[in-house]
């Protein structure tokens, strides 16, 4: 993965795999990840709409 953007409503990727891998595989891992990573943070730092994302992520 070379550069990444997350948007509001969608995701912008660059990047490059090989075989046997498909891009679909590379951007299930990614947002996977990424949700992971993000939910963490919301747990575990001061966050006034803590509740709502939470409620949204899940």
């Amino acid at each position: 993965m070379y550069a990444w953007c997350l948007m509001l409503n969608h995701l912008h990727l660059v990047v490059n795999y090989d075989a046997p891998f498909q891009l679909k595989d590379v951007i299930r891992d990614f947002k996977r990840h990424v949700v992971k990573q993000v939910i963490f943070q919301i747990t575990n730092e001061p966050e006034s709409r803590r509740e709502w994302l939470l409620r949204e992520f899940r």
